[in-house]
């Protein structure tokens, strides 16, 4: 087994990305506005937007770059699946090349193994 020396995930300016490089979202950006009625704000506190950072739900992914156009990123999970980001909204970390390869092709053999057809029982097909 080979051993892997302990490495960090680089946060990435837009500008930064770059086709083949190993991502995976570290935050999301949600904006809103204040409720038009909410008490005790006047007209211009309700105009301002909120902006809340929130770590992105569930497992995280690790994600190829497949093509940039600034603000917006196609990649590729490790399915297969295609995805669009935004980096006005979600924050991108690029991982170090051998952990990005080792992880997309081990969690992209686990998917394919998880949508492969379960066996027919003839004694069952009708």
């Amino acid at each position: 087994m080979m051993m892997m020396q302990n490495t960090m995930t680089r946060v990435l300016a837009p500008d930064d990305i770059r086709t083949g490089d190993y991502v995976v979202v570290l935050s999301v950006v949600h904006e809103s506005f204040p409720m038009l009625y909410e008490d005790g704000l006047d007209a211009h506190s309700r105009s301002l937007k909120v902006r809340t950072t929130t770590a992105p739900e569930g497992q995280p992914s690790v994600l190829r770059v497949a093509a940039v156009c600034v603000p917006l990123v196609l990649v590729a999970e490790a399915s297969g699946k295609p995805r669009l980001l935004d980096t006005r909204r979600d924050q991108l970390g690029r991982l170090n090349e051998t952990f990005g390869e080792l992880a997309f092709e081990q969690l992209g053999s686990k998917a394919k193994r998880k949508h492969k057809k379960a066996p027919v029982d003839p004694k069952t097909e009708a």
